[in-house]
């Protein structure tokens, strides 16, 4: 069995498969050496990639509101399955609420949420 320990650890029985998992894990970090991130701010176009399941979450989104507007927004949106019972999204509002808008087909691009703001130590 062959092991490597990236941000996870990962196994398998041949070395043409773990070739395959590192291609994976590039694909998904969208770096080209594993374990190097996404640079900080990037953007990703949703025509690139959607995010992946270990994504799921809030994220930030560039859409273009419904309504025929000219201008994009930028947002805090959910992106998920719903807990298994619908095809992944991304989507604003509360579940169940008549706040909640499935926005998928209006986002251009989106990124990870940025690190919370800390205060330097002195």
């Amino acid at each position: 069995m062959i092991t490597k320990t990236f941000k996870l650890t990962i196994a398998t029985d041949t070395e043409e498969q773990m070739q395959k998992e590192e291609e994976h894990l590039s694909m998904i970090y969208g770096a080209e050496e594993i374990g190097t991130p996404l640079p900080k701010g990037r953007w990703i176009p949703v025509s690139e990639r959607l995010p992946h399941k270990c994504e799921y979450g809030k994220v930030l989104v560039t859409y273009i509101p419904s309504g025929g507007t000219l201008w994009t927004t930028v947002i805090i949106a959910h992106y998920s399955d719903l807990m298994g019972i619908a095809k992944p999204s991304f989507h604003i509002g509360e579940v169940g609420k008549k706040s909640f808008q499935n926005i998928t087909e209006q986002v251009i691009a989106w990124m990870p949420l940025p690190e919370p703001y800390k205060e330097a130590e002195e």
